[in-house]
């Protein structure tokens, strides 16, 4: 299952310097057909398809908007945005309704129907969606049919068949979900991070045929992962997933020779594993805590006894990676999350990919969600399970600023490359569009 962390709520934040920005979302979009019941779904994931904003949802919902029409494009709103002026709730409810929604699984058939990823294939033009059911395989040609099909109407649930459907293997005991998926299109392999024991699935996408599994291992041999993943990226033919273990584990997924450091994607051996919370500790030069730039010492400790490391999200970066997660802390085996537990629940590190090697990591209060890269600032965005997202440098984990979102938990980031524009969403069912036109400039405090 998809981690759920306790919420920081915004007013429980103390204000600081640190932490103060004019940056405000422009654009709110509600889900459901009232807010009571968008307040009920949480967005997972979201991905930007052409000039549409594709979200998939907690409820096994996915739904489509028009991300320009959602935001006013009149002159006098890019003035209105660029000197930082507020806009009421009813003003930023302006066409926020979605055009089309696809009921992928029904929670009154299925209690596990939350989707949880969702992929854009460019040169296939396939919409890939992950969750409790397994894999979803769409065309988005059959989107764009049923929005002009319905452009008029008042009905905005449609049917729309998967051409392909790829199930995990099945456990008597709980529903294995699909966390997340990567596509690689050199080979035309579909990867998906599981929740069970076999780790990684490879399926081919033009025969529909599991090719087999990989990423699992056991403590004594340290050969894989030890617990469920959550995500898997494909990197320049490499394969690198990341789990509830704390570990991120390196693949290859196109050369049949064995490497030292990578896994071999035909073969599917281990070739390289690293643990972030014994990497942050035997670096902590490199490692600054979550309030301030300052590093810790030789002889401070990072993490508290108890303490376990899950990875959440992984995001690429030319040749740097960024890897983030959470902290839980319990005894005997019992996570907690109290007001009495340290006020560290996350990290943040930062990968040369070139060399394999560890930069620089940041402990912070929250525990980070997701990560995306967003070019038009050059800037890493991270969401987490507090009502606010950061930015920090794309190449480091210096957090340079934050601004505010509706979600009270982080849990979607998506970057358009065409129009510049990110949004996030989260708990609520609710996605804020941030405008390209803030510049680093207004983000830096």
């Amino acid at each position: 299952m998809k981690p759920l962390p306790q919420s920081i709520e915004p007013q429980s934040i103390k204000p600081t310097i640190l932490y103060s920005t004019h940056l405000k979302p422009q654009t709110l979009f509600e889900y459901g057909t009232s807010r009571r019941n968008g307040e009920n779904a949480t967005m997972y994931s979201c991905v930007f398809v052409h000039d549409y904003l594709v979200c998939c949802a907690s409820n096994g919902m996915i739904c489509v908007w028009d991300s320009f029409s959602s935001s006013n494009g009149s002159r006098q709103h890019q003035l209105d945005v660029e000197i930082g002026q507020k806009r009421s709730y009813d003003e930023i409810r302006d066409g926020s309704r979605p055009i089309v929604c696809v009921q992928a699984v029904s929670s009154k058939e299925n209690t596990n129907s939350s989707l949880y990823d969702i992929q854009y294939i460019p040169n296939k033009d396939l919409l890939i969606v992950s969750g409790d059911p397994g894999v979803f395989v769409y065309k988005w040609s059959d989107f764009q049919s049923a929005m002009a099909q319905y452009e008029h109407s008042s009905t905005k649930t449609v049917n729309i068949q998967p051409v392909s459907t790829f199930r995990p293997h099945s456990s008597p005991y709980e529903t294995i979900e699909i966390n997340s998926t990567s596509y690689d299109a050199s080979s035309n392999i579909l990867y998906a991070a599981s929740g069970d024991g076999f780790g990684c699935y490879q399926w081919d996408l033009e025969t529909e045929q599991l090719l087999g599994t990989f990423g699992r291992g056991n403590k004594i041999s340290n050969s894989g992962h030890v617990d469920y993943l959550h995500v898997v990226k494909v990197v320049d033919g490499a394969v690198i997933t990341g789990g509830e273990d704390g570990k991120i584990v390196s693949a290859n997924s196109l050369y049949h020779k064995l490497t030292k450091g990578f896994w071999n994607g035909h073969e599917r051996k281990l070739i390289e594993l690293y643990d972030i919370q014994s990497t942050m500790d035997k670096n902590k030069q490199l490692v600054t805590g979550q309030s301030t730039n300052r590093g810790f010492l030789n002889n401070s400790s990072i993490w508290s006894n108890g303490c376990n490391l899950w990875v959440s999200s992984i995001e690429p970066n030319g040749n740097w990676l960024a890897v983030g997660g959470g902290a839980e802390y319990g005894h005997n085996g019992i996570t907690a999350r109290s007001s009495s537990m340290p006020a560290t629940t996350g990290f943040l590190t930062t990968w040369h990919l070139p060399t394999r090697s560890f930069t620089s990591g940041c402990v912070t209060r929250e525990s980070i969600n997701a990560i995306v890269y967003n070019p038009s600032l050059d800037m890493l965005v991270t969401g987490a399970n507090e009502g606010r997202i950061s930015y920090w440098e794309s190449t480091s984990t210096k957090r340079v600023g934050r601004a505010w979102c509706s979600a009270s938990a982080t849990y979607a980031l998506a970057v358009s490359l065409e129009s510049g524009k990110m949004v996030a969403g989260g708990c609520g069912g609710v996605v804020d569009c941030f405008v390209d036109r803030v510049r680093i400039s207004q983000l830096r405090l």
